[in-house]
């Protein structure tokens, strides 16, 4: 259970930082 809950929060921090570099990039360019 803990092990998922992790793993989820782990994807959302993963897809976060993606979408705002991809947002950051956009802005620059």
């Amino acid at each position: 259970m803990v092990l998922i809950f992790f793993i989820v929060l782990t994807i959302g921090f993963i897809l976060e930082i993606g979408s705002g570099s991809i947002k950051l990039v956009s802005n620059n360019s």
